[in-house]
Parts: C-alpha cells; sequence; structure tokens
C-alpha cells in the first residue's frame, strides 16, 4: 500500500487476534478495512509462529482517497495549503484558499500548478479508475491570467483596427 494509506502490521497468536489488535490501533470496524495475512500461525513443540496480518484502511470514497493523496503530496513537497476538494461536476477541482504559500503551488507562470494537475490526473485514472479532469484553482488565478490575456488581444485588435498595422 502507499504511504497515505494508514496500515499497520500486527502479529498475534491467531489471525483472528492479529485482526483485533489491528482494528483497535486503527480505530475501525471489520467493514472498513481491508486485510491481508501475511504468515498463518505454526504450532511447533518448542514456541511457534505468530499469525501476522495487514490492516489497510478502505476509502469511503475516491474523493476521500484523492484528498488524501493530494495532502500527502503537498506534504512531500512541504507546502502548508489548505484546500477543498469539489467534484461535483465529475472533474476534480483542487480549491487552495489564498495565502502567502499559494505561489509555491501556482510556480513561474502557472508551471507547478499545471505539472500538479497532470500528475494528480495521472494517480485519479490509475487509483480511482477517474473519467474526468483535475483541475487546482488558486484564488482566481487562472481567470486573473485569462482576463489579463483577454485585454491584451483587445489590445492588440484595437491597434489593429486604428492604424492598420499588423501587431507581431
Amino acid at each position: 500500500m502507499e504511504d497515505w494509506i494508514r496500515s499497520v502490521e500486527v502479529e498475534a497468536p491467531t489471525v483472528e487476534e492479529a485482526i483485533d489488535r489491528a482494528l483497535e490501533e486503527l480505530g475501525r470496524s471489520r467493514d472498513e478495512v481491508e486485510v491481508e495475512v501475511i504468515t498463518e500461525p505454526k504450532k511447533k513443540l518448542f514456541g511457534g509462529q505468530p499469525a501476522k496480518v495487514k490492516v489497510s484502511e478502505k476509502f469511503q470514497s475516491k474523493e476521500e482517497g484523492f484528498k488524501r493523496i493530494v495532502q500527502h503530496i503537498f506534504n512531500l513537497m512541504k507546502i502548508p495549503v489548505s484546500f477543498q476538494l469539489d467534484s461535483s461536476d465529475g472533474d476534480f477541482r483542487i480549491l487552495i484558499e489564498p495565502g502567502h504559500d499559494a505561489g509555491m503551488v501556482i510556480g513561474k507562470y502557472g508551471q507547478t500548478a499545471d505539472a500538479l494537475e497532470h500528475i494528480l490526473w495521472k494517480i485519479a485514472k490509475s487509483q480511482f479508475d477517474h473519467k474526468g479532469r483535475v483541475f487546482i484553482e488558486v484564488g482566481g488565478y487562472r481567470e486573473r491570467q485569462q482576463e489579463k490575456l483577454r485585454r491584451h488581444i483587445q489590445q492588440s485588435v484595437r491597434y489593429v483596427l486604428d492604424t492598420g498595422r499588423w501587431v507581431a
């Protein structure tokens, strides 16, 4: 399992005991986890081998799992941002609240945000069979950039119409 999925490995005399201990440690019920038996208990004359299980959290939804992955990536990048995940239209929209560290998510000319969108889209597609797109929205950055481009185009059109010269 990946780092963003909480899991524990527990040894006990029986498989059921090991599972119970793992559930207690994770604070989850049996239907909220996946259980993998690593080794069955073996009885021997002098001692033996305990059962070993790996118990991992299951996500309630793909949104919950994706949100955990996004948070894990921001933690790895050492970017302390708070965000909301909106998936109401079939796409994953990561809405990052503007702050002093939000610029690190945007990067130069939005290149970091574009790269993160691509990476997260690949993860969403492979891990959760997500069919939609992934967008990162940082305090209206993309809207401001589009508005800036619109104004530049309008100025260029006005210049061409007024002077009759082409804009290179």
